[in-house]
């Protein structure tokens, strides 16, 4: 009898340490979450990392009711004189309508996960290359909305760590507003992303990023002011390809082009257009403005009076450099590399400081107006070939450009000349 009773105690330890040994991985895999839920919290939050790993943006969307199974759930729980029933009813009855407002409802979401690809690209997190470590489950608290309450009594505010395995680091994310609705898991926003290990760290990086934003938009200038709206903006910015090409002027001189391709919110694959060159003997690279018109691009400096006009074919730009204050012109051909040089990263520092000094020129009333240079560049040189016989400037003998030097000169001749009035800036409206 007595041995009985052992080994029926010894059967249940057992039973007991197994089942804590089991409990114990899924907390380690990140799969136990808030406490008294079910794996298939787990298995939600798996599918939005996995939407970040792959980007996929359409399915990241779709992790998120549509306005017409709320409009249902919204007429199951309330009474049918309430505002909310009548609405939905409504919404119901309005195909065109319910389609209008699922396409805001994605182009909000798609912002958000193009603002966090942005971010993490910003600080160095390779989401293809990142693991699930944990997370953790918030209740969030109840709202003044009784029908949301009905429909989604459980909301989570949600903590997710990963890990960076190239850089071997511990990344956390947020995610509101994770809703259980009749059994399934819908949301959750895309937050934030900082460097963190705990939450606690995660929640004190968030607070500071805060203050530093409040403090600028509380002591910015006008100046400043377009800066900061034009940094804000771009964190729903990210860069789908860059490109690297080289080439000649004239068969001889050597010249460097670096270009980004930038996509924001428009519905376009790629919105704008950021580049960087060099040429000849200069070891500095030049910020430039694009324009891109089909297969026609136009480069044009920022801070001197050159541009390139190039027709870009598979893997070649070809076209003249042109630079009217000198009346030099050279023949220009650049080809893309297959693999991008290791100077890009240090690129990318170069060209974002580039942008935000040419914003500050733009607030102060400094920027000029390169379109404008460029069509009087091009009238002039016709002009002066009907005046006089063009000259034909041998390969060997055309000079190499030194920026360096046209500075001087230019800073020379300004001394000489009476100071303009400078104009005052425009006021912003930030949004604040």
């Amino acid at each position: 009898m007595h041995l009985k009773i052992r080994y029926t105690f010894l059967l249940l330890l057992i039973g007991c340490l197994s089942t804590f040994q089991n409990f114990a991985q899924q907390r380690k895999e990140g799969m136990t979450g808030w406490k008294g839920k079910d794996r298939g919290e787990g298995e939600h939050i798996a599918k939005i990392l996995r939407c970040l790993q792959r980007e996929e943006l359409m399915n990241y969307t779709q992790l998120f009711p549509t306005v017409e199974n709320m409009s249902r759930w919204i007429i199951e729980v309330s009474p049918p004189r309430s505002s909310a029933y009548q609405k939905a009813v409504f919404y119901l009855n309005k195909p065109e309508l319910l389609h209008i407002m699922d396409t805001s409802i994605r182009n909000a979401r798609k912002k958000e996960f193009n603002k966090m690809l942005h971010k993490a690209e910003n600080i160095g997190l390779h989401w293809n290359k990142t693991i699930l470590l944990n997370y953790e489950l918030e209740r969030m608290k109840k709202t003044r909305d009784t029908v949301l309450e009905k429909i989604a009594p459980e909301r989570f505010l949600g903590y997710i760590f990963v890990k960076d395995q190239i850089t071997d680091s511990v990344y956390c994310f947020t995610v509101s507003d994770l809703q259980m609705i009749k059994g399934n898991w819908y949301g959750g926003y895309l937050k934030n992303l900082f460097k963190a290990d705990t939450k606690a760290e995660y929640e004190l990086q968030r607070m500071m990023e805060e203050k530093f934003y409040a403090k600028l938009a509380h002591h910015k200038t006008d100046s400043v002011n377009l800066i900061i709206d034009s940094l804000d903006d771009s964190r729903n910015d990210f860069i789908v390809a860059r490109k690297y090409y080289e080439g000649t002027l004239d068969g001889y001189i050597p010249i460097e082009l670096y270009i980004r391709y930038i996509k924001d919110t428009c519905a376009e694959d790629v919105c704008r257009y950021e580049a960087l060159y060099k040429f000849g003997d200069n070891e500095d690279f030049i910020s430039l403005r694009v324009s891109k018109k089909e297969k026609e691009w136009t480069f044009r400096e920022d801070k001197y009076n050159a541009f390139m006009q190039l027709t870009l074919g598979k893997i070649k730009y070809t076209g003249i450099w042109n630079d009217p204050a000198e009346h030099i012109k050279y023949k220009a051909v650049l080809t893309e590399l297959e693999e991008l040089p290791e100077e890009t990263k240090d690129l990318d520092a170069e060209l974002d400081q580039a942008i935000v000094e040419r914003m500050q020129a733009i607030a102060n009333g400094e920027e000029p107006e390169k379109d404008i240079e460029i069509e009087n560049a091009e009238t002039s040189e016709k002009t002066q070939e009907l005046a006089e016989p063009k000259k034909e400037i041998k390969s060997e003998d055309a000079p190499i450009k030194d920026k360096k030097d046209e500075k001087k000169k230019k800073e020379e001749k300004k001394k000489d000349k009476p100071k303009k009035e400078r104009k005052q800036p425009t006021l912003i409206d930030d949004g604040l």
